[in-house]
C-alpha cells in the first residue's frame, strides 16, 4: 500500500515488466539506456498505429474527439483479420502520446482481452468499461517499456533533471516523476552513497 492505496499488480509484475523492457531493447539492439519510441516497438510487434483521421474520421469528427479538455488519449481495436489497431491523440504533447501508445501496446504484451464495445449517442468511438486490474497492469509496463529501471538509475547516477531525462526517454514530466516514486530508485542512490567507501 502506498499513499492509503492499495496497489493491484500481482505479485511479481513488476520484475516481469523489467524484463520485458529489457528483452524488447534487446531484440532492437539498444541499451537500457536508450529512448525507445512507441511507433517503433509498434512496428516490432507489427501494430498499425493510426490517428482518427488515418482511421477513417473526418476532420471535424477528429477534431471534437481530440480536442482540449476532451479527456481521450487512444484506444486499441481489433480488426476483422485478428490485427490490432492503436488509435491515438495527435493533439496531446509528444510525451503523452508516447504514453498513451506504450500504454496501448502494453495492453497488447500482456494479452488483455478487450471489454466489449458500447456504442453510446453523441459518442464518435465505441466507449469500453475498463478492469482496473488490466489497466494497472497496463500503467506500470507502459511506464517501463518507456524507462526501465535500470535506464531510471542510469539517467540519476548522471544527474539528469526530470526534464532531461523526459526529453532523454521521449516521455513526459510526469511519467519519469510516476516511474522514480514507483521503482524505488531514490532509496537505492541514497542507500549506495551512505554506504560508500572511498
Amino acid at each position: 500500500m502506498k499513499n492509503g492505496k492499495t496497489s493491484l499488480l500481482p505479485h511479481g509484475f513488476k520484475a516481469r515488466a523489467e524484463r520485458i523492457a529489457v528483452d524488447f531493447r534487446e531484440e532492437l539492439d539498444i541499451e537500457v539506456y536508450d529512448p525507445l519510441s512507441a511507433f517503433d516497438l509498434a512496428k516490432h510487434l507489427s501494430i498499425t498505429v493510426q490517428t482518427p483521421i488515418q482511421a477513417g474520421l473526418t476532420k471535424s469528427e477528429a477534431h471534437i474527439l481530440m480536442r482540449n479538455g476532451s479527456g481521450w488519449s487512444g484506444l486499441t481495436l481489433v480488426n476483422q483479420d485478428g490485427q490490432h489497431i492503436v488509435i491515438y491523440n495527435s493533439y496531446e504533447s509528444p510525451g503523452r502520446q508516447q504514453s498513451t501508445l506504450m500504454h496501448e501496446l502494453a495492453h497488447v504484451i500482456c494479452e488483455h482481452a478487450l471489454p466489449e464495445p458500447k456504442i453510446a449517442a453523441n459518442q464518435i468511438l465505441p466507449l469500453r468499461t475498463y478492469d482496473p486490474v488490466a489497466e494497472e497492469e497496463a500503467n506500470f509496463l507502459g511506464g517501463t517499456l518507456q524507462i526501465p529501471r535500470a535506464g531510471l538509475l542510469w539517467a540519476l547516477k548522471k544527474k539528469m533533471t526530470v526534464s532531461e531525462i523526459s526529453d532523454h526517454f521521449l516521455a513526459s514530466e510526469a511519467m519519469v516523476t510516476f516511474r522514480i516514486n514507483t521503482t524505488g530508485v531514490n532509496k537505492q542512490l541514497s542507500f549506495s552513497k551512505k554506504y560508500y567507501i572511498r
